[in-house]
């Protein structure tokens, strides 16, 4: 479980840097 959430939260963590790099 603990893994899942860590590779979630790096998934997140890229959706939202492209969300910023792009705007």
């Amino acid at each position: 479980m603990k893994k899942l959430m860590k590779r979630m939260n790096l998934c997140i963590n890229d959706l939202l840097r492209n969300c910023f790099s792009d705007g």
